[in-house]
């Protein structure tokens, strides 16, 4: 009874689809196996990064039966041809094909993720419900490929282990950015004499995110913007392999310089893979990848940010029509989706130096930033 109690009054403690998916992600980040719902049965998923040969062999025999598939991403599909360039759903191949004569996470994991495998097995669609597996280990920010069990019907034994429904992976992110609430700011001066004062945003599950005000913008103009993820390598300890902590600087300065804005800086280091996806993204460009491909041999997109929290973020501040300052087109349409009206973009372009010539090069070639010559030419 005391069971059922709980159970029936869960609903006045947070939306319940953000708090399946987020146990998910914890079991994930934990790495422990869940169950995943969808149009096929259920789904047993257990993340490989981050797990051994002895989780391994315990989830294929304890919930697979023997039987578990590999699931990687479409983009890694794509790049190394195992799928047309046209398709960007999952795939997976049986474990068995990998490594026949028993567990072996290396060779997996050399399926998932290294540059140049050997002996590739053959794949074929995922489908929706072994797909979202993949979504989820992005979400943990987690490489891409997970272990997963061959559908199954639903029994009361699956209550044991967390349960999450694809539909309710799908909209994770947007619902989430929804709760985003100031819980406290304070005024806090910063380098070169900049006025500024910080608000912090908390989640339903206990994210943060920040706006920073500079000065005293005027309420009656569109609103200069600054949206900035977080790079610690850069903003912290002033890396050159990127242009993040003099795009911060540069920002923070120009927006002092218009009279007054808001910097919003998200938790999206690497782009939205996380840091430690970053550092595998490093080694397989000091291996002669660009920016672009190595993120896409590790399964993931090119960029995998999102700007709903932005949004909700500006609107709770009281602006909706913005000037924002960017280079990244990507931006603007992402800002645009989640209701922000732009009235007008300006450059943050930085001078490049010899370790980040090429990094810049790509991401004007090949995202479309639109950094023209200048800031490629200047060298410093």
């Amino acid at each position: 009874m005391l069971q059922k109690n709980i159970a029936s009054s869960s609903l006045s403690f947070g939306d319940p689809i953000l708090t399946a998916v987020h146990r998910a992600l914890g079991e994930i980040q934990g790495n422990r196996p869940f169950a995943l719902t969808g149009e096929d049965g259920v789904r047993f998923v257990l993340a490989l990064d981050g797990s051994d040969d002895h989780q391994m062999a315990a989830f294929v025999d304890g919930f697979c039966g023997g039987e578990a598939d590999l699931v990687i991403s479409g983009v890694r599909a794509r790049m190394m041809k195992l799928t047309p360039e046209s398709d960007d759903g999952a795939v997976l191949t049986p474990v068995t094909s990998i490594s026949a004569g028993g567990p072996d996470m290396a060779r997996v994991m050399e399926i998932a993720t290294a540059l140049k495998p050997d002996a590739v097995p053959s794949f074929t669609p995922a489908g929706r419900t072994a797909g979202t597996a993949v979504d989820l280990a992005k979400l943990a920010q987690r490489i891409p490929a997970c272990l997963v069990s061959r559908p199954v019907e639903p029994t009361d034994d699956d209550e044991t282990l967390i349960t999450v429904r694809t539909e309710d992976v799908e909209v994770f992110r947007a619902r989430l950015a929804a709760t985003l609430k100031p819980v406290s700011e304070a005024r806090v001066p910063i380098a070169d004499g900049i006025a500024s004062r910080f608000v912090i945003f908390r989640n339903a599950i206990g994210g943060i995110a920040t706006a920073v005000i500079v000065g005293e913008p005027d309420a009656t103009a569109p609103l200069p913007v600054r949206v900035h993820s977080s790079c610690a390598t850069g903003d912290i300890f002033g890396s050159r392999r990127c242009d993040c902590g003099e795009q911060l600087q540069l920002g923070l300065h120009r927006l002092e310089e218009l009279g007054g804005g808001c910097l919003i800086y998200l938790d999206q280091e690497g782009r939205g893979l996380g840091l430690a996806n970053k550092m595998h993204a490093y080694t397989l460009q000091d291996q002669g990848l660009d920016t672009v491909d190595a993120n896409m041999v590790l399964g993931f997109h090119d960029d995998e940010r999102d700007y709903h929290a932005a949004g909700f973020m500006l609107k709770r501040l009281g602006w909706e029509r913005i000037t924002l300052l960017t280079n990244n087109p990507t931006k603007l349409t992402g800002l645009a989706a989640a209701g922000i009206e732009i009235s007008d973009r300006l450059p943050v372009v930085t001078k490049a130096n010899a370790d980040n010539r090429r990094y810049l090069e790509t991401k004007a070639r090949r995202a479309g930033h639109l950094l023209g010559t200048a800031g490629l030419l200047e060298t410093v």
